[in-house]
């Protein structure tokens, strides 16, 4: 018997249900000898778009690849408010200037309005450096707020 309208359109990927994160796996990934699978790997827990990435997120953000930190900065973008603190803990601390700035660049990429005032709050860090990534994320937010 044939139908009248032809065969069920399957599913759409947006209409499966979603499959509980890898997270186990994606750690993992995060330290293999390949920078495209650490990259990959950062970019995977971004969409994921949960708060648990977080930490291995922060992993990410300091690795040696370029590739690896834009994934990670990308991938907090998708995380939004719950890793801006993380983020912002990691300006505050972290002595290495170019962490810091990354670190920035990730949390102006979250461009929520925690965002702006935790930026804003970091601009009265003693650390010049730490002020100068604040500085720098806040003008790449081109926010009227900032």
């Amino acid at each position: 018997m044939t139908r009248p309208h032809g065969p069920p359109t399957p599913p759409r990927m947006t209409e499966l249900p979603q499959a509980p994160p890898a997270y186990e796996a994606l750690a993992a990934a995060l330290s293999h000898p390949n920078h495209f699978v650490r990259a990959g790997a950062a970019a995977a827990l971004g969409r994921t778009a949960q708060p648990e990435a977080i930490d291995l997120l922060m992993v990410a953000l300091t690795d040696r690849s370029g590739l690896v930190q834009r994934r990670a900065t990308e991938a907090f973008a998708h995380l939004g408010a719950p890793g801006a603190a993380a983020l912002l803990a990691l300006i505050q601390d972290e002595p290495a200037a170019d962490r810091r700035a990354l670190a920035g660049q990730a949390l102006a990429a979250v461009r929520s309005p925690q965002a702006v005032e935790m930026l804003a709050a970091a601009l009265q860090f003693p650390e010049s450096e730490a002020r100068r990534g604040a500085a720098q994320a806040l003008g790449a937010l081109a926010d009227p707020t900032a």
